[in-house]
């Protein structure tokens, strides 16, 4: 008897620019940042923020209260967890690994093409107000 034709060929991934750009541990942050963060216009944020290599001190606006062992600090206008460079082990290395994975994630998004984004997609470029969800 004939043999059975040959399975086809596994489908090529798809194209970059349809895949998400992957967060790593910078996703466990709603804001996180390397200079300095600064609460200004009195809203509630949602989510933990973090700084680092500064030190807490460029983090401001916040009335942050240090939890007892040191490694965060929580405000009544961070529904999350507030962390800095300066605070006790394990928080330097964990903010130092959500860094390097921010700027991973930086490098990857910049280089990828913009020609499958539309204006529509971008909001023209005019985001304020805009709310992002994953």
């Amino acid at each position: 008897p004939p043999s059975p034709p040959p399975s086809p060929p596994p489908s090529p991934p798809p194209p970059s620019h349809t895949t998400r750009v992957l967060l790593g541990g910078a996703g466990d942050f709603v804001i996180l940042a390397k200079t300095a963060i600064t609460e200004v216009g009195g809203g509630i944020i949602t989510g933990n923020i973090g700084l680092s290599p500064n030190a807490a001190l460029a983090i401001t606006g916040f009335a942050l209260t240090a939890d007892g062992s040191n490694q965060f600090a929580t405000s009544a206008q961070v529904s999350g967890l507030v962390y800095a460079s300066d605070y006790a082990v394990p928080t330097p290395a964990m903010l130092t690994a959500a860094v390097s994975a921010m700027e991973a994630a930086y490098t990857d998004a910049a280089g990828r093409p913009l020609s499958h984004v539309s204006n529509a997609e971008n909001f023209d470029g005019i985001l304020g107000g805009k709310t992002f969800t994953a």
